[in-house]
């Protein structure tokens, strides 16, 4: 790209330049989002997310029995296959309900406790919440832990499970500190810009072809060049007609001076 052809096409049609670039800016601030006192808000604002876990247990200890006459005490091998059915409890209608019925804005997802490097169930439930706030993230976590424990407590009483068999629900993590899990990507602004962009500099170059002005300013196109300059550029052919056309025009020259000259004799005589 010549730089300096770009350059000069931007001064001559500054107006356009500035105007077309202005637009683009302002465009694509508006993609974004809402400018303000404060700054720019995005549009669709900006989700925090706030982890929390619970280990699945028993009242007899940290891994009591549930089932005396199949396993032994203090194994974890079936505490952690319970991980899919408390997770799967988290996410039905009666805990998401009650979670709804905060009327807390954001949601709450159970996931399985899964073991990143072999891929086994772990005893353990992971709850995220979801929210427009950092802190109404880690509120709706909390809630979420306290409703689904009171749930599990109430279905375990109410199927008469005795208080030393029934499983329980331990705090590991009470919501992590709030994260952004997602926000506004600039992905439409910018490719907002880049098209106003590149149509203003067509526009200005597509007036530049127009004008034969500014084609000869900016050396182009040869403006009102003499023949003589036109042969310093043509091709042999055309070099040759004009060079025949110099010698006409001298022989005409000189034929005007000897015909002034004759009168100029004749008046004297």
């Amino acid at each position: 790209m010549d730089l300096r052809l770009f350059w000069a096409v931007a001064k001559r049609y500054k107006k356009v330049s500035i105007t077309g670039t202005l637009l683009a800016v302002v465009l694509a601030i508006f993609a974004y989002g809402t400018p303000g006192p404060g700054g720019i808000k995005p549009r669709g604002g900006v989700t925090w997310e706030s982890d929390a876990q619970l280990l699945i247990t028993q009242g007899s200890g940290p891994y009591g029995r549930a089932d005396p006459k199949s396993i032994s005490e203090g194994n974890p091998g079936y505490m952690a296959s319970l991980t899919t059915v408390y997770a799967g409890l988290a996410n039905g209608s009666a805990v998401q309900n009650a979670v709804r019925a905060t009327k807390l804005p954001g949601a709450v997802i159970a996931t399985e406790g899964v073991d990143q490097l072999t891929g086994d169930y772990t005893p353990f439930v992971n709850i995220v919440a979801t929210a427009p706030s950092a802190a109404g993230a880690a509120e709706l976590a909390q809630r979420a832990i306290a409703i689904f424990q009171n749930y599990v407590a109430q279905t375990e009483a109410a199927s008469g499970v005795p208080a030393n068999s029934r499983v329980t629900l331990d705090v590991v993590r009470n919501g992590n500190p709030p994260v952004i899990s997602a926000s506004p990507k600039p992905t439409i602004p910018v490719l907002i810009f880049v098209a106003i962009f590149a149509a203003t500099i067509m526009l200005m170059f597509s007036l530049e072809n127009r004008d034969p002005k500014s084609a000869a300013a900016l050396g182009r196109v040869p403006g009102e060049a003499s023949h003589r300059d036109i042969a310093s550029v043509a091709p042999p052919a055309y070099a040759g007609s004009t060079a025949h056309v110099d010698r006409i025009s001298n022989g005409a020259r000189e034929a005007d001076d000897r015909s002034a000259a004759l009168d100029r004799i004749i008046r004297r005589a």
